[in-house]
């Protein structure tokens, strides 16, 4: 077979959500994967998608977007990943997770024959990946990680703690594009993130340690950095009621965005596509004129 040729290849793995919150208690198929592919869909890309589950649980990938079937791989699991997210206010911006389950890690036997202009390691908790796969993609086209998939960790009672990976050090100069939300880039830097000088400087940070391009997200922005300069945008949502997810839309609409545009564009391009996902549970179904619409009504 050929080597079919993407805009974006990303993969990671599917999880059975549970969402809780102080007003109510849902369930709903998540995972940075299904964020991502719904934004390249959505945005007109072409992408191909690869994800693993339980053979049980492959009937879940009909919430897919409808791209054709040759682009979407799935990779039979021994079990699928599935969270427990618990929000502990109406904010929504502190939460506990709880695994109920974890696929098994990618191997480069797992890929199939592609090239594309982008590769997203669509990352949900550490033991997905190993160095040797990161360095491998790395050769293949610029890489988009997640600082979720290094330092997230099922710990024995099933909770889910920040822990150290060590190959972090190592890997970081494989990094093309790094995202940490707030909350991980102080776990990993030590910086405060809770005001935006600290989020620069701990941005600045990662770059120091060899990734090329930094996306960092807090409740109030999304924050880019590179060796050139930092750029940011403000979040305008107007309300929460899809906050889920929030990370994974911004990162995807920023690396997307950067295929055509320079960091401070993207980054505005990206916050407004986040802020408008963020009124609506679930993936993002806006289009790109949605999304330059809300741009010249709020910023």
């Amino acid at each position: 077979m050929s080597a079919k040729n993407y805009d974006l290849f990303s993969f990671g793995h599917i999880s059975l959500d549970v969402i809780n919150t102080p007003d109510d208690r849902k369930e709903a198929l998540g995972g940075a994967i299904l964020h991502a592919a719904w934004v390249a869909y959505q945005l007109g890309f072409n992408a191909g998608i690869l994800t693993k589950s339980t053979l049980a649980d492959k009937a879940k990938l009909d919430e897919f977007p409808p791209i054709s079937p040759e682009d979407l791989y799935w990779v039979k699991s021994k079990a699928t990943t599935s969270i427990v997210n618990d929000y502990k206010d109406r904010s929504l911006e502190t939460r506990v997770n709880y695994s109920q389950g974890q696929a098994d890690p990618y191997k480069k036997k797992d890929f199939p024959k592609f090239s594309a202009k982008i590769i997203q390691y669509a990352a949900l908790m550490q033991g997905e990946v190993d160095l040797e796969l990161l360095k491998w993609l790395a050769s293949q086209a610029p890489l988009v990680t997640d600082a979720a998939g290094f330092i997230r960790t099922v710990m024995p009672d099933k909770s889910m703690e920040s822990q150290p990976w060590p190959d972090l050090m190592e890997a970081f100069p494989f990094f093309s594009f790094f995202k940490a939300d707030a909350a991980e880039a102080n776990y990993l830097t030590s910086i405060d993130t809770e005001n935006h000088e600290g989020r620069v400087q701990a941005a600045q940070q990662f770059i120091e340690w060899g990734a090329k391009e930094i996306i960092l997200t807090h409740n109030q922005e999304v924050l880019v950095a590179t060796s050139e300069g930092t750029w940011d945008a403000p979040f305008k949502n107007r309300n929460l009621s899809g906050r889920t997810g929030r990370g994974d839309n911004a990162t995807t609409s920023y690396i997307l965005a950067r295929l055509s545009m320079p960091p401070e564009e993207a980054v505005r391009f990206s916050a407004g596509l986040t802020s408008l996902k963020m009124e609506t549970p679930g993936p993002f179904k806006g289009t790109r004129e949605d999304v330059e619409a809300y741009i010249a009504e709020y910023y």
